[in-house]
């Protein structure tokens, strides 16, 4: 599964994707070398802030569907999307993280069996 997802997430450039940097073997460990995004979470950012603005939850939103679209328009789903999977840059932008579920497909149908 970790090779699928080094290799998918190596296809990947969005600026609301965390970006894929290295993929590393070793006898013991497989790692996978990204983007530092240093904003933490997104659930920790809107807990800190406790709540968040209509206008910046648009934005995040914006962004969000955004990577998504990007992913489907490239045939791939990410199939783990939740808060955990959302980190906040230091300049307030989302970014989606987490391509361990992720698949590609070849007809869209497919997706609903």
């Amino acid at each position: 599964r970790i090779l699928r997802e080094a290799a998918i997430h190596h296809l990947l450039r969005h600026p609301n994707i965390v970006s894929f940097h290295d993929f590393i073997i070793t006898e013991d460990y497989y790692c996978i070398v990204m983007e530092y995004v240093d904003g933490g979470k997104l659930l920790d950012y809107i807990t800190q802030h406790r709540q968040i603005k209509e206008r910046q939850a648009r934005k995040f939103f914006r962004q969000l569907i955004s990577a998504v679209s990007y992913l489907h328009q490239n045939a791939i789903v990410h199939r783990d999307l939740k808060i955990e999977n959302v980190l906040v840059d230091r300049r307030g932008n989302v970014r989606l993280i987490d391509f361990g579920l992720a698949k590609r497909y070849r007809d869209p149908r497919t997706l609903f069996h």
